[in-house]
C-alpha cells in the first residue's frame, strides 16, 4: 500500500478576535469604574452619615452630663433635691410627647 499524504493550510484572521478582546477590556475598565464611584457613593452617602450621627451622639451625651454637673452645682450637691427635679422633668417629657402624639392625632382628622 502506497501511503499519501495530506496537507492542510488553517489560516487565522484575528483582527474581530483582537476587536472583540478590546471590547471586552473597555467593558471590564468600565464596570471597575463604575464599582470605584459606586464604593465612593457608598462612603459619602452611608458612612460619613453614621459617623456625623455618633459624633452628634457624643457630644448630646457630653452636654447632658455637664449640665447634670452644673445643675448638682447649683442644688448645693444636694442629692435629694436633683432627683426630685430630675423625676419632675421625666413627667414633664412624657406628657409633652403625650401631648405631641395627641396634637399630632388630632391633625389627621
Amino acid at each position: 500500500m502506497a501511503e499519501k499524504t495530506l496537507s492542510i493550510k488553517l489560516s487565522l484572521n484575528d483582527k474581530q478576535f483582537q476587536s472583540k478582546l478590546k471590547k471586552s477590556m473597555r467593558s471590564m475598565k468600565k464596570f471597575g469604574n463604575n464599582m470605584k464611584s459606586l464604593g465612593r457613593t457608598i462612603s459619602t452617602g452611608l458612612t460619613l452619615p453614621i459617623i456625623a450621627f455618633g459624633a452628634a451622639s457624643v457630644k448630646a451625651f457630653d452636654d447632658q452630663v455637664k449640665a447634670e454637673t452644673k445643675l448638682r452645682t447649683a442644688l448645693g450637691n444636694n442629692a435629694e433635691a436633683f432627683e426630685v427635679l430630675k423625676n419632675k422633668l421625666k413627667t414633664y417629657k412624657k406628657l409633652q410627647s403625650l401631648e405631641m402624639r395627641l396634637l399630632l392625632r388630632l391633625s389627621l382628622f
